[in-house]
């Protein structure tokens, strides 16, 4: 049995950087017998299969559209492509006998027409009166380009490190001689209770840089509580709710339930606010908040693993609060 789970949280094995994917969203199964199941984990904008919403466990059969949020899910790609069909073994020689003759064929009739077209070549006459012949020369030497990374001007710079999304580790380490790099894994938290997360493995940088890799090893987000990075538009660990509002108007505010801390390891539950824009991802913490803002900020409603939040339908003097006294604890920003 094969399980892929997909979702906005780096512990899927899938992730998509899209506000309409719930945190952890859905799960597809490959059974023993070689058939397939998904499962909605009650996500906010819902799991669709050939447009029908998905409650639970459904059935999924090759070629079936899937959507989750927003997003077209190519979810045979992560299983090894469709399914293909099952030949017997006299089919298969048949094939495989069609192909050699249909070969054999076409290298007979090239050669033919190759043979009638030719025209035959002149000999050289005996004695050339144009001097004697140059020896051949040796082709010029080709000289191999090599990738270099460039030591400055990175995407990413915090204090003395510098890194890149789409960067690997080793060019990281490269890049950075001089930092304290480590290998560490996260284990799955009490989200299993609910639903299987496997175990993700990150590196830290310095101790207060995360980098987190995506399928093929390298770099796709980067998060950090150090003070000092500066994201392009100004920000930076300390700022408040209403900074970030004003040089990302298009922020979208979000509640996520149980996230991993990578500076506490341990699970905790965040206000966020993500800009598509940039794909940049800014995390205030629940403690933060006074009861009366929390209050009535649950009246807001929401899924249970995560909701997207209108704090323009906060009181007004609630919302001035926050946006005046909430500050960021730490910045992820991704591909």
């Amino acid at each position: 049995m094969k399980v892929i789970t997909f979702g906005r949280s780096h512990r899927n094995q899938v992730v998509f950087n899209d506000p309409s994917v719930s945190r952890v969203h859905c799960q597809i199964i490959q059974h023993d017998n070689g058939s397939y199941s998904i499962a909605d984990f009650k996500s906010l904008n819902g799991t669709f299969v050939n447009g029908r919403l998905v409650f639970g466990e459904s059935p999924l059969s090759p070629g079936d559209s899937v959507r989750i949020g927003n997003v077209r899910l190519n979810w045979q790609s992560y299983f090894g492509g469709a399914p293909s069909a099952k030949f017997s073994s006299a089919a298969i020689i048949a094939i495989v006998l069609g192909v050699v003759v249909t070969l054999i064929v076409v290298v007979l009739v090239v050669g033919l027409g190759h043979n009638k077209n030719q025209v035959p070549q002149q000999q050289a006459p005996i004695g050339n009166s144009q001097g004697p012949v140059s020896p051949a020369q040796p082709p010029a030497a080709t000289t191999q380009q090599t990738e270099t990374i460039p030591q400055n001007n990175h995407q990413i710079k915090i204090g003395d490190v510098g890194l890149d999304i789409g960067m690997s580790m080793d060019d990281v380490r490269r890049t950075n001689p001089k930092a304290t790099i480590s290998n560490k894994r996260q284990t799955p938290g009490i989200d299993d209770i609910c639903y299987t997360i496997p175990s993700v493995s990150y590196h830290t940088i310095n101790n207060d840089i995360v980098a987190l890799l995506g399928d093929n090893n390298r770099v796709r987000s980067v998060l950090t509580w150090s003070p000092l990075f500066n994201t392009t538009r100004g920000c930076h660990v300390g700022s408040t709710w209403g900074d970030i509002q004003k040089k990302y108007p298009k922020a979208i505010a979000l509640l996520e339930y149980n996230l991993f801390n990578y500076k506490s390891l341990d699970y905790d539950d965040y206000y966020c606010l993500w800009d598509e824009q940039t794909k940049t991802l800014f995390y205030f913490h629940r403690s933060q908040f006074t009861e009366k803002q929390l209050s009535a900020i649950d009246d807001l409603g929401g899924s249970d693993f995560e909701m997207v939040l209108d704090l323009n339908a906060l009181p007004s003097d609630v919302y001035k609060s926050i946006c005046s006294n909430v500050k960021v604890i730490q910045i992820e920003v991704s591909k």
